[in-house]
């Protein structure tokens, strides 16, 4: 089955005075993040990269949705510690009837509805995945540059290998909020670390986790911190 992403904005959200046209948008984008699991980890950082705007701005998107009651924000603590780990963003499932759209608009909420209803048949798993053609072309294009990061003996070898790689940097983009630029400069500063240049040998490690419960690609973004900001990460 071919992959499909939909960024699904319905009828109660799109017709919702309260929200910004930008908030509406900002919705749409998670729906699509959300595709797989239901939920995301997208930071503001990441949709602040990704509308260029400040992350004020996407502040003010996400207060807006969560008020009206479209998504819900849970925030995650490092242990015994009140500083934010992460975020968890997951879509309210609601009544396309809370608000009653224009007539002339029933027969483009039918559209929004069976898109709706295949959401589930689109999803991108660890069983559908067979081809590189189950990836989009942006996945595709990011990983020929990112694997020239790493050393040939190291590079995948095999249709299987590659379709691994492939796949973490769709879960790194999806499920972990880091977009392909992201994931390229993190990749290229730790590649130049002389330590990490020996031990960092495959992009599979990014969502390992460590000793300490933290995954590699978050340790590595702290680690790197003053060097990436330098490069506008």
């Amino acid at each position: 089955m071919n992959k499909s992403y939909y960024a699904i904005i319905p009828a109660n959200v799109r017709y919702n005075d309260n929200l910004t046209p930008n908030a509406k948008l900002l919705y749409g984008e998670i729906t699509a993040l959300c595709n797989e699991k239901g939920f995301c980890w997208a930071s503001n950082a990441y949709f602040s990269q990704l509308y260029k705007v400040d992350k004020r701005t996407i502040t003010r998107w996400i207060s807006q949705l969560e008020n009206n009651k479209h998504i819900n924000c849970k925030l995650i603590y490092k242990k015994d510690s009140k500083e934010v780990e992460k975020r968890m963003i997951k879509i309210v499932p609601t009544a396309l009837n809370k608000l009653s759209p224009p007539h002339d608009k029933i027969v483009e909420d039918n559209i929004y509805s069976t898109i709706n209803n295949n959401t589930n048949n689109n999803s991108l798993t660890s069983k559908n995945v067979k081809s590189e053609k189950d990836f989009p072309p942006l996945i595709l294009d990011s990983y020929n540059h990112i694997v020239k990061l790493f050393p040939k003996q190291t590079q995948p070898k095999t249709k299987t290998e590659k379709l691994k790689w492939l796949s973490e940097l769709d879960k790194l983009q999806r499920l972990d909020g880091y977009n392909p630029r992201q994931i390229y400069l993190i990749c290229s500063k730790v590649r130049n670390d002389n330590f990490w240049s020996q031990n960092f040998l495959s992009i599979t490690k990014l969502r390992q986790k460590n000793k300490d419960g933290v995954k590699y690609i978050q340790s590595f973004e702290y680690r790197f911190a003053k060097d990436l900001k330098q490069l506008k990460l």
